[in-house]
């Protein structure tokens, strides 16, 4: 009798039977987070989202005035996370951005206080101008970093966190 490696004992296909020429343990695997093409897992990817947004909620709740602490306080979190890379660089550029903002805001407020409240006028315009222009570049900010992408906040002049 010769050998045919053809002949397969009776069984239809047992060399492509799964599990059949694998290494052992190979079709376990530990549990490891995610990544998309850019390194970023979906985790952090949501937290930098939250860090943008939670400055509109800040804004919001402090008319406008406190705007810069919720970024601060994703960026105290995360800033020393292994894998967190992302969420540290996006709330720290909410937080130079927002407290860009407040110092806009302030100076305003000072110049109104300053003359008697006869710049109200002017100081109600910038704190509506700068609401405004908070609440567009955030929602740009999360949009952004929903893509995976770093959001450049344009007017931001003083940067506190590097």
């Amino acid at each position: 009798m010769t050998y045919d490696p053809n002949y397969n004992n009776g069984q239809p296909n047992y060399q492509n039977q799964p599990g059949y020429n694998q290494q052992p343990g190979s079709g376990y695997s530990q549990q490891r987070p995610e990544y998309n093409h850019q390194g970023i897992t979906p985790d952090a990817k949501n937290m930098a989202i939250f860090a943008h947004l939670s400055s509109l909620l800040a804004m919001l709740l402090s008319l406008n005035t406190l705007s810069f602490i919720a970024p601060l306080i994703f960026w105290l979190i995360y800033k020393d996370k292994p894998g967190y890379e992302f969420t540290k660089e996006s709330s720290r550029r909410a937080f130079n951005f927002n407290f860009s903002m407040w110092v806009i805001n302030t100076a305003a407020f000072l110049l109104m206080v300053i003359t008697f409240f006869i710049l109200s006028p002017i100081w109600f315009l910038v704190v509506s101008v700068t609401g405004i222009l908070m609440i567009i570049f955030h929602i740009i900010g999360a949009i952004a970093a929903n893509r995976g992408e770093m959001y450049d906040y344009p007017m931001t002049f003083i940067k506190i966190l590097k």
